[in-house]
C-alpha cells in the first residue's frame, strides 16, 4: 500500500521531469493522475465490496480477494512499464499499475474488525496503520538508492519501479493464500468453519 504511495510522493514529479523529459509546468498537470486514479479505485473498490456483500458474497471473496487481486494485477502492469515505448505510455502504466494498490487500502480495516473482539479492535488497526506506514521510510531510501546506484537516472527509476512491483505481486499472493477473514472469525468463536474454498 504505503509502498506505492510513498514512493510517489517522493518519486513520481522527479521521474517524469528528468527520467522522461517533461517540463516543469507539464509534471505539475500530470503529477495529479495517480491522485484521481488512486481515489476512483478506493471508491469504486468500496462500492463493489458491499454490493458483493450485501449479495450474500463470503468476506473472503468480497475483502480478501478484491483487496488481494488488484495488487497482482497492478505489480504486473508495473512491472511491464520498461518495455513500454513513449513517455505518454510510460506515465499511464506508472499510474495504473500503481494506482490498483489502492484495494486494499478499502478492505483491510474491515477485516481486521470482522474477527478482533471490540475491546481491541481500536488497537488492532492502530498497529495495522503503524506497520504499513513504516513503508513511508523505507520505499523513498530504497528508490533514492537505486537511482543513486544507476548508470543513468532512468535507470534507477526502472529498477527501483521492478523491485514495487515485485512487492505487489508477492503481497496480492500472500492475500489470497492468508486473508480468510471469515474462516478466521470462525475460529476465533468456535463456530464451524466454512469450507476453505467457498
Amino acid at each position: 500500500m504505503l509502498q506505492r504511495l510513498a514512493p510517489g510522493l517522493t518519486w513520481f514529479t522527479p521521474f517524469i521531469v528528468k527520467g522522461l523529459g517533461f517540463s516543469q509546468r507539464e509534471a505539475g498537470w500530470v503529477s495529479i493522475l495517480p491522485w484521481v486514479f488512486g481515489a476512483i479505485i478506493v471508491l469504486l473498490t468500496g462500492w463493489v465490496s458491499q454490493v458483493w456483500m450485501a449479495r450474500g458474497m463470503t468476506t473472503r471473496g468480497a475483502r480478501g480477494v478484491l483487496g488481494s487481486v488488484p495488487l497482482i494485477v497492478g505489480g504486473l502492469i508495473l512491472a511491464m512499464l520498461p518495455y513500454v515505448d513513449g513517455a505518454g505510455l510510460q506515465v499511464a502504466f506508472l499510474v495504473v499499475g500503481s494506482g490498483f494498490c489502492g484495494s486494499i487500502y478499502v478492505v483491510c480495516p474491515p477485516m481486521l474488525g470482522e474477527f478482533t473482539p471490540v475491546s481491541q479492535r481500536g488497537a488492532v488497526i492502530s498497529i495495522y496503520g503503524a506497520i504499513y506506514t513504516l513503508a513511508g521510510i523505507l520505499a523513498p531510501s530504497v528508490m533514492g538508492s537505486a537511482i543513486q546506484r544507476a548508470a543513468v537516472p532512468l535507470d534507477g527509476y526502472m529498477t527501483g519501479f521492478a523491485i514495487n512491483a515485485v512487492i505487489m505481486i508477492a503481497s496480492g499472493l500472500l492475500g489470497l493464500l492468508l486473508l480468510w477473514p471469515n474462516t478466521e472469525r470462525a475460529r476465533l468463536i468456535g463456530e464451524v468453519p466454512q469450507p476453505k474454498f467457498a
